[in-house]
């Protein structure tokens, strides 16, 4: 004990103790630096129950930037992700390009949909998606027949307008084949987009994603099936790993898992 107190004395090059024969007592410094070891003591302390406090009960908030209709699709996967963690809070934004939006609205997590950008933001692909032409089935029967591109000409169209604030009247079929359109309706609402279709409004062309049930029960019909548009890229986006919560960084692993069973 003697040697390593020495030791300590020589490191800060401050004598922290008296020594007599009979007995050893702090100095002033030893005093001042005994007061803010115990300060250090109580910090570290409070910091590791805290940390075992997450590990057990998960408290905190995360601020999540979604692109327009994402809430839709990923609804459930968020409900389900607060009742395994009911102390986290989830602040939903609705954004437009990730990137950009990830600093100025100060998120932890952003989706972005297209190209990525170079940046100091990790970028992990969590869903493919492909677009579908659809159409009600009373539109259909009402409408002029459908068999070929050219046949498109006679009907109504229903594009998306872009965040960039363009209009979709281009519809990538093929990586190297794009196809032109006359939109009679123009929205910046993909969910509008889609209900136009299911109301029988038109044609649009959506995320099959988002009409995966109007398929099925037969309230939408995949027109014109043989032509495939192009993948598109769903990504997570979210600072270097050693700029997240623990929060957050449960809600990106629970999102990478669950994200895989909507394709």
């Amino acid at each position: 004990m003697s040697r390593r107190i020495s030791e300590l004395e020589s490191a800060l090059d401050t004598k922290l103790f008296y020594r007599t024969t009979r007995k050893t007592s702090l100095t002033t410094q030893g005093e001042i630096y005994y007061a803010e070891l115990l300060k250090a003591l109580a910090g570290l302390e409070k910091a590791n129950n805290a940390l075992q406090q997450v590990a057990t009960s998960p408290k905190g908030t995360v601020k999540v930037g979604l692109l327009p209709q994402a809430d839709y699709i990923l609804q459930n996967i968020l409900f389900r992700f607060q009742d395994l963690y009911p102390d986290i809070s989830l602040d939903l934004r609705t954004i437009n390009n990730g990137f950009l939006d990830i600093h100025s609205q100060g998120l932890d997590i952003a989706l972005h949909g297209g190209e990525t950008l170079d940046s100091n933001i990790v970028a992990r692909k969590v869903l493919e998606l492909n677009r579908v032409m659809v159409a009600s089935p009373d539109y259909l029967a009402s409408a002029p027949a459908l068999n070929s591109w050219k046949d498109m000409e006679q009907h109504k169209i229903n594009a998306y307008r872009w965040p960039s604030g363009d209009v979709d009247n281009y519809w990538k079929i093929s990586k190297d084949k794009t196809l032109k359109v006359t939109s009679h309706l123009i929205s910046e609402n993909m969910g509008l987009i889609c209900q136009a279709a299911i109301l029988g409004r038109g044609i649009s062309f959506v995320p099959a994603l988002l009409v995966k049930s109007e398929l099925s029960n037969g309230k939408l019909v995949h027109v014109l099936p043989h032509y495939h548009s192009v993948q598109e890229n769903v990504w997570l986006l979210y600072p270097e790993i050693k700029g997240i919560s623990q929060v957050s960084r449960l809600l990106i692993d629970f999102l990478c898992e669950e994200v895989k069973t909507l394709s």
